[in-house]
């Protein structure tokens, strides 16, 4: 089962770390530290379909090479 936190750091920033204690800082456009969370959410979905892809060629048979 998969698992976030997200922790106030101050002002409009944020760390999200996830079970494996990877984690990631947010904030908002003027501050500039980290990601939108917008963008991070852009990037999950990416993501998500990224891997899909791979494995599905995978299974196929196909190679997959990066550009």
């Amino acid at each position: 089962m998969s698992s976030a936190k997200v922790q106030w750091i101050g002002g409009k920033k944020f760390v999200g770390t996830d079970l494996t204690n990877h984690s990631v800082v947010l904030s908002t456009p003027d501050k500039g530290v980290g990601m939108k969370p917008s963008e991070l959410l852009l990037v999950a979905l990416a993501s998500c379909t990224a891997v899909d892809v791979v494995e599905i060629l995978a299974k196929k048979t196909h190679s997959a090479r990066k550009p």
